[in-house]
């Protein structure tokens, strides 16, 4: 038993779509930063020689998606309460770092699907501090479906971890693009 949602809308015409429902909270948490937060972030802006206002603005909209997502996942997964794992795509958004975080929290498996080829400079999928990362971070999923070595490699770069853990999954819609996509090229 499975259901499948999509936390924006989607074209009917996907080939690779299947029915599934809209994931959408509504409403924007105001976020306040305390001041010690705010004097990070500007002096990363200052480092980075981008625009501190922006910068903090920007932290705060996606902040405040993070906090809403995770609110509203809170809800949503106490209402599953056998659900054993949660399949994500492309884990590193705002909203997705939210659910992701709220399954968690109930002992949810989580798993990145891997959404496309990671390379070694794909910045959300490696390069970590890998002894932070081995205490775990509840907005990453507990693993990562890659479709090759070679990417779970790039994952492993830094060393082997007990956290957030590649295996090789495989390409799942090879048949799709073998009779669809490859055609085209």
């Amino acid at each position: 038993n499975y259901e499948k949602f999509y936390i924006s809308p989607f074209s009917n015409d996907n080939k690779l779509s299947v029915k599934g429902k809209i994931l959408l909270p509504l409403g924007l948490n105001k976020v306040i930063l305390t001041k010690n937060i705010k004097k990070k972030i500007k002096h990363i802006a200052t480092l980075s020689e981008i625009n501190v206002d922006k910068l903090l603005q920007d932290f705060k909209i996606s902040l405040g998606i993070f906090i809403k997502w995770r609110s509203y996942g809170e809800t949503f997964f106490k209402s599953r309460p056998n659900l054993k794992r949660l399949y994500v795509v492309g884990w590193y958004s705002p909203a997705m770092m939210g659910l992701v975080s709220a399954a968690k929290t109930r002992g949810i498996i989580t798993i990145d699907l891997q959404h496309g080829k990671q390379g070694l400079y794909q910045a959300m999928y490696n390069g970590w501090n890998e002894l932070k990362i081995n205490n775990g971070y509840k907005q990453m999923p507990d693993y990562f479906w890659t479709w090759g070595e070679p990417t779970k490699k790039h994952i492993l770069a830094g060393s082997n971890r007990e956290k957030h853990i590649p295996f090789v999954g495989g390409y799942p819609w090879i048949a799709h693009y073998l009779k669809y996509e490859a055609s085209k090229k």
